[in-house]
């Protein structure tokens, strides 16, 4: 049984949304919205780590190098606030 693999998946920032960092967080502004909206916490870690397309482990590594929670702690936030950005428009997954 030798099939191929299954792809990983990976993320990247929306091409077309524009950012600006504030004392208060990340504000994004999308091309699907008049409104830009506001990020911190997990999804901005997440911003910050995908200035180039990465994978959840990808990520998780990024993230981890520049707080004190464990891996597991970072994975599970990283995990929930990818689905939130997505549906916001501001990042894609990549296609390889």
């Amino acid at each position: 049984m030798g099939g191929r693999l299954a792809p990983v998946a990976a993320w990247q920032r929306d091409p077309c949304a524009l950012h600006r960092v504030t004392p208060s967080g990340i504000l994004i502004a999308v091309a699907t919205s008049d409104d830009p909206f506001r990020i911190e916490g997990a999804a901005a870690y997440v911003w910050n780590a995908l200035e180039t397309r990465a994978t959840l482990d990808e990520i998780v590594t990024a993230v981890s190098a520049t707080t004190d929670r464990s891996a597991d702690e970072v994975r599970v936030a990283i995990a929930a606030a990818l689905p939130q950005l997505e549906s916001a428009g501001a990042i894609v997954r990549a296609d390889d």
